[in-house]
């Protein structure tokens, strides 16, 4: 090492030049600094650029992400069916058709965490409904809000009885509500959001009946009244069992006296069952053994697919 200004041998530790009195390393050359400046801007270009490259990087994967977005939202748009009646009143959703009455294979016992449902209210003792006591299958009945409904191909009933009993102002007061309690027992399994009973407007709406008031029974009318036949499907599901109707009848056939009770379903039609009267009386009907059909409305993005063992029946799919 030599000073810088008289060239003067140093040694390693010395801090002054003892020929010229210069202090060593007191200042920097000039080209030191000029190396010094192109590493600093070295680094700095380098990390600018991988600044750049993180952002390019970020914004596709925003992008890609928009795209997966996109695709995800037109499958959930597949996914979901919408069911409309033709003019043969029949169930499509444009690729699959349905008749009123075909199978569904539906499981109200998959994924139910209730089994058991105790009426207690009705004007009657207790009747428990179990839910694993129902052995039958379930049939296409309509669309609600473009969804698809299904109903029991039997009627349900309470354990160690022939049929629900609905007894005096009680069971008329809570009668539709316990029907639609009921049946939501039913609404537990794969692909179902609701469940509630059948009511009238369910049978006028597949019979295309428009009921006239009658003058001592209010609602009450038999099915050579409806444009159906008692060969087709629609009969054949409806009727031919008697079970009750989610509706009330409010019947004032005579001067200041009216009864009150529900509908329920017969062989020959709509029927009612007066259950009370504004002079007191229970009516004749209380312990009539009528059975309950609940009613499941299946969620929009339940698929079917045709069950290739068995005629008229589709099998449940959850995209």
């Amino acid at each position: 090492m030599v000073c810088k200004k008289c060239g003067n041998v140093l040694d390693k530790n010395d801090k002054y030049c003892g020929n010229c009195g210069q202090k060593v390393n007191g200042k920097i050359n000039k080209y030191v600094l000029i190396i010094i400046v192109i590493i600093i801007i070295s680094i700095i270009g380098i990390f600018v650029s991988k600044n750049v490259n993180w952002q390019n990087k970020g914004n596709n994967d925003i992008k890609d992400n928009g795209d997966i977005s996109k695709e995800n939202k037109e499958i959930e748009e597949i996914a979901i069916t919408k069911w409309n009646f033709d003019e043969n009143k029949n169930i499509t959703n444009g690729t699959i058709t349905l008749n009123i009455g075909d199978y569904i294979n539906y499981n109200e016992k998959e994924g139910a965490t209730d089994t058991i449902y105790i009426s207690n209210n009705t004007g009657y003792r207790e009747q428990t409904f179990n839910l694993n006591s129902y052995t039958g299958k379930w049939q296409v009945l309509g669309i609600e809000n473009n969804r698809l409904l299904i109903t029991t191909e039997k009627t349900v009933v309470p354990e160690g009885e022939n049929g629900f009993y609905l007894v005096g102002a009680e069971g008329y007061k809570n009668g539709v509500e316990e029907l639609d309690n009921i049946s939501k027992l039913y609404a537990q399994g794969k692909g179902a959001i609701s469940g509630r009973s059948i009511k009238v407007e369910d049978i006028n709406s597949l019979t295309g009946y428009k009921p006239q008031t009658s003058s001592d029974y209010g609602y009450r009318y038999d099915v050579d009244k409806m444009n159906i036949s008692k060969d087709s499907k629609i009969y054949e599901t409806l009727f031919k069992k008697f079970y009750w109707l989610a509706s009330t009848y409010n019947g004032n056939g005579y001067i200041n006296y009216n009864s009150y009770g529900l509908r329920d379903i017969e062989y020959f039609g709509i029927d009612i069952a007066e259950l009370c009267s504004s002079s007191g009386n229970t009516g004749g009907y209380d312990k009539r053994s009528n059975g309950v059909r609940p009613v499941v409305c299946l969620d929009e993005k339940v698929q079917l697919e045709k069950d290739t063992n068995n005629e008229n029946t589709y099998n449940i799919k959850i995209q």
